[in-house]
């Protein structure tokens, strides 16, 4: 892979009621997060951040701000991901999980803290993302 190229991801911070979705993701790295995935090619980053989710939960969303963009190096891959976390709100809290995902859970920040790996909690941090989500 050339060290310039990075795989775009996007992500949704989805709220309801002080809750946020997280789901979890089944296979070789086990682990909660946000729902979304990869931009496919000809996909604007809302298409795809709308498709991703459906994909995985089930629900219809409207896309809202950028929250924050980060980039990942997986290094056992070789790979570069850049991820863009937006602001999101569903149509309904119902989820309907895909096979990439074995539980959803629409969880407090201090649940979400226990929850999600280190290294997103420090973007989450940096980004004052509770905070800005909160204030909407």
């Amino acid at each position: 892979m050339n060290p310039l190229e990075a795989i775009v991801v996007v992500k949704a911070c989805i709220m309801d009621q002080n809750r946020i979705l997280i789901v979890h993701r089944t296979g070789t790295y086990p682990k909660w997060e946000c729902p979304g995935g990869k931009v496919d090619m000809n996909e604007t980053l809302t298409q795809a951040l709308k498709r991703e989710v459906f994909e995985e939960t089930g629900l219809k969303i409207e896309v809202d701000e950028l929250m924050y963009a980060t980039v990942m190096n997986v290094a056992d891959k070789g790979k570069s991901y850049l991820i863009l976390n937006y602001a999101a709100r569903a149509e309904s809290t119902t989820v309907v999980l895909s096979d990439e995902h074995d539980r959803a859970a629409w969880v407090s920040e201090e649940e979400f803290h226990e929850k999600i790996p280190e290294d997103i909690l420090t973007a989450f941090r940096d980004h004052r993302v509770f905070e800005r989500l909160l204030n909407r």
